[in-house]
């Protein structure tokens, strides 16, 4: 059992129960980021185990619901990569690259990665999409390395940078 995630999984079970549903243009809460208490700015061990439940469960369902387009299937690309090379830097950070690059040949073994990178469509992306998937599905692994080591830097050193090539 993971210690965090169980939002998604609970809400995506009640979700695909529903027939119908309504949205509220209000935002009622915001959550507040703190420093030490985000999973940005800590290692936590089942990030990219959950990470990988969450966007495998996504793919299964809108393949059951015949909503696999090519562009669901590009967000579902990007959303796998921006994940990977998050778990990338926090290990680089907390374990060492040596560590980084071990989890990264597992990655490039992971069944969903296989099933999400054998075709991926590159045409629906940004420049900055283009580069990370490109990068992830060509198994480049010292580039994404260098490419994790360099965004710890950022974000260390020039956040406001790091915010604006992240968002």
């Amino acid at each position: 059992v993971h210690t965090f995630g169980q939002d998604f999984f609970f809400n995506f079970t009640a979700f695909s129960c529903l027939n119908s549903f309504a949205t509220l243009a209000y935002c009622g809460y915001h959550y507040i980021k703190r420093k030490n208490n985000s999973l940005s700015s800590r290692h936590q061990k089942d990030y990219f185990i959950v990470a990988q439940e969450k966007i495998g469960l996504i793919c299964r369902r809108y393949r059951e619901w015949q909503l696999l387009t090519p562009i669901a299937m590009a967000k579902l690309q990007w959303m796998y990569a921006r994940t990977a090379l998050s778990h990338v830097c926090r290990l680089i950070e907390f374990k060492g690259i040596k560590v980084a690059g071990k989890e990264l040949e597992d990655i490039f073994a992971a069944p969903l990665y296989r099933e999400l990178y054998s075709n991926p469509s590159i045409r629906q992306y940004s420049l900055k999409k283009v580069i990370l998937v490109t990068l992830l599905f060509k198994r480049q692994k010292w580039f994404l390395l260098l490419l994790g080591y360099v965004s710890n830097f950022l974000k260390w050193h020039c956040s406001v940078f790091f915010a604006r090539i992240k968002g």
